[in-house]
């Protein structure tokens, strides 16, 4: 059976002279789309560090418009005392002029909010928000005008029980249009946190303002999409993280329980 496997454009100067590049990734047609016949619900992350919600595809890959690859084949620029963060962005439907820092979710008050924070927004229209219950099928709730700022936000009252997923699809001026990662929030047992002080220096407070039933995987995240520490807790309230050790830099802290993300959140840490 042919997997159909392309190797699409990518974004940035000579992106193409990248490892990255010579990876062949499956296409939105391909017999591996949706195609496993497992649930692995412990397997969220395909090998390049995008989400892989609802029915998996088959293989390694998980096909991803959004076309962020925040795991990789490293260069020369990636290591060494200049490295700098590894981050290889393609779009398989065209390359669009924006670059997506991050996607955020939270459940508040019966309500999904999101956030996300751009560059580059030229020739960007919209962003549109989608939502399933299924992590297949897509409906469009909001529309969010580009508008300059970079920095945007939208909410969703009309969550179904257990796991809702969102993403953005992202359109420019020309037509073309990419899609974000996949968030999922999970209600019937969720998680709401507070993350202070942001930015940090020494170390994180999660505020759960409740007890959680069961032990969760606390994960951070640096900007190269590294897990750079993972911890398990019973939290109560307020708990305390150490972040002393790492680098100044933007970081992503999850919030797991059973394989199922519960929340994500963007922090900074200022040395």
């Amino acid at each position: 059976v042919n997997p159909l496997l392309v190797q699409p454009a990518c974004t940035g100067a000579d992106c193409d002279q990248t490892l990255a590049y010579r990876v062949l990734r499956i296409s939105s047609n391909s017999p591996a789309v949706n195609a496993a016949t497992g649930t692995y619900s412990s397997v969220l992350l395909d090998f390049e560090g995008q989400a892989r919600a609802g029915t998996k595809d088959i293989g390694a890959d998980e096909y991803s418009a959004s076309g962020i690859a925040l795991i990789g084949a490293l260069g020369d620029e990636n290591v060494g005392p200049d490295a700098v963060s590894y981050r290889y962005t393609y779009s398989i439907g065209g390359v669009l002029p924006v670059t997506l820092i991050n996607f955020n979710t939270a459940y508040k008050d019966g309500k999904a909010q999101l956030s996300w924070q751009s560059l580059n927004e030229v020739g960007v229209k919209q962003y549109e928000v989608e939502w399933s219950n299924d992590g297949r099928s897509y409906k469009k709730i909001a529309t969010v005008a580009a508008n300059g700022s970079g920095s945007y936000s939208a909410e969703h009252s009309g969550l179904s029980t257990g796991r809702n997923f969102y993403r953005l699809r992202i359109l420019d001026q020309d037509g073309k249009s990419a899609y974000s990662p996949v968030r999922m929030i999970v209600t019937g047992n969720n998680v709401e946190i507070h993350l202070y002080p942001n930015p940090a220096t020494h170390f994180v407070m999660i505020d759960f303002g409740r007890s959680v039933a069961m032990p969760v995987d606390i994960s951070i995240i640096n900007a190269a999409g590294k897990m750079v520490q993972q911890q398990v807790r019973k939290v109560n309230g307020a708990t305390k993280v150490n972040v002393g050790e790492l680098p100044s830099g933007i970081y992503q802290l999850q919030i797991i329980q059973n394989g199922i993300l519960l929340q994500s959140r963007s922090f900074t840490i200022v040395k």
